[in-house]
């Protein structure tokens, strides 16, 4: 079959144009088996080389699904397994973003731990079980998080402390207290270092108690009057974490 035209594409592809038909072949197909040069090949030759290809096709879908973000090598595998990719030639693909350095699971784990901690409010078990889901070795996460001190861990966590404590309108400081934790372990947070710090906080919380009180009364005295009313009231004040409502 005669080769009738050449063509650069993206992605370090070049299209092959024949007489009925055009096919499109990795640069470095092109170069190892000298199609520059050539004016003339076969069938045969032609399907090894196309069979070959499907090696660089698998390469170039995984380097798309890695521009949009890092990824771990046990992601790029996942991905590629979903588009039914042999595991021949995902193991070639691994190897060779690897030599690119495109896939470097150390990398990959630096890259999120930092935007984790830039642009979220995760601790350091979310972010470590993340990591291992993921199927980065342990000994990288070890290393990785190594970085996530205990000094920086409690300043954010008494910096969540702080800013829940400002916006809140209506807890009491017993239920505020459980909330925060709650919200803190769900962050991936120490529980040691989420009772030091709330251990040190003491919300002030007279005033909404007192507007509390006077909104369950409000909603209440359409119902019931008398000691039956101040009974169903401070069973809510109870429920609301408020021990009394008198002080």
């Amino acid at each position: 079959m005669e080769i009738r035209k050449f063509s650069k594409q993206k992605d370090g592809m070049y299209k092959l144009q024949f007489d009925e038909f055009s096919v499109s072949l990795h640069e470095d197909l092109i170069l190892k088996y000298q199609l520059l040069l050539k004016k003339n090949i076969s069938i045969d030759e032609l399907d090894e080389i196309r069979l070959e290809n499907n090696k660089y096709e698998a390469y170039n879908i995984a380097l798309k699904y890695i521009k949009r973000r890092l990824r771990s090598e046990y992601e790029v595998r996942s991905y590629l397994t979903e588009k039914a990719i042999s595991l021949d030639n995902i193991n070639f693909t691994c190897v060779l973003l690897e030599s690119q350095g495109y896939l470097n699971d150390k990398v990959y784990a630096l890259s999120y731990l930092h935007d984790k901690i830039n642009m979220s409010l995760d601790g350091p078990y979310k972010i470590r079980k993340y990591l291992s889901s993921n199927k980065v070795e342990d000994l990288i996460i070890d290393e990785v998080m190594s970085s996530f001190s205990k000094e920086l861990e409690r300043g954010r966590v008494e910096k969540i402390i702080s800013k829940n404590i400002k916006i809140n309108k209506s807890k009491s400081n017993n239920i505020l207290q459980i909330k925060l934790k709650q919200l803190l372990i769900n962050l991936g947070y120490s529980t040691d270092i989420i009772n030091s710090s709330l251990s040190t906080i003491k919300v002030d919380d007279s005033s909404i108690k007192e507007k509390e009180y006077e909104k369950i009364k409000r909603k209440l005295s359409r119902k019931y009057s008398g000691s039956e009313l101040e009974y169903k009231i401070r069973q809510k004040m109870y429920q609301k974490g408020f021990s009394s409502y008198e002080d």
